[in-house]
């Protein structure tokens, strides 16, 4: 079903993919990346918000015209707590493609996190140090990818790419 990895480049954070999928008789070229990216820390008290876009390119590589396509994002995080990869957000978009292709761009989606740290502590006026630290656990979600899949006008899966291959659930069987 899939012909091969056509590219993958590495950009400062972001990681872009390209799978080529070739289901008779339209072959789609799909790549994804992640654009717009942020991230705000609290050093002190470990507190996270990434800030994740994913810019969407679809490309034809016959001179079919497709139809309406349905193109389904996931964001995938990491559970802190759990330590086990969730989906965090599922965005269903429309579209067709116009002259052989079209970008398209999620809105930007949010992923907080609180890394493990202690609270209170110090040292009293004598210099010994307080007792009374607490250890406050690792919650929340942090980003650790992203999944595009491509379905023709009769829900037939015609093209996908993921930011790294554990994460297509085809590829972990």
């Amino acid at each position: 079903m899939i012909r091969g990895l056509l590219s993958a480049a590495v950009a400062g954070c972001c990681v872009c993919q390209s799978v080529l999928a070739d289901l008779a008789p339209l072959p789609l070229k799909v790549e994804g990346r992640i654009v717009g990216t942020g991230l705000d820390t609290d050093g002190k008290k470990g507190k996270q918000v990434q800030e994740k876009k994913l810019r969407i390119e679809l490309t034809s590589l016959s001179p079919k015209d497709p139809g309406p396509l349905q193109v389904t994002c996931i964001f995938y995080a990491r559970d802190l707590k759990t330590d086990k990869m969730v989906v965090e957000k599922e965005l269903n978009l429309a579209t067709a493609l116009s002259k052989g292709s079209v970008t398209l761009e999620t809105p930007i989606e949010d992923f907080k996190s609180n890394q493990q740290h202690y609270e209170g502590g110090g040292t009293k006026p004598n210099g010994k140090p307080k007792k009374n630290v607490k250890k406050v656990e690792a919650s929340g979600r942090e980003y650790a990818g992203w999944g595009i899949r491509v379905y023709g006008p009769s829900h037939v899966l015609i093209g996908k790419a993921y930011s790294a291959a554990y994460l297509d659930p085809e590829e972990s069987k």
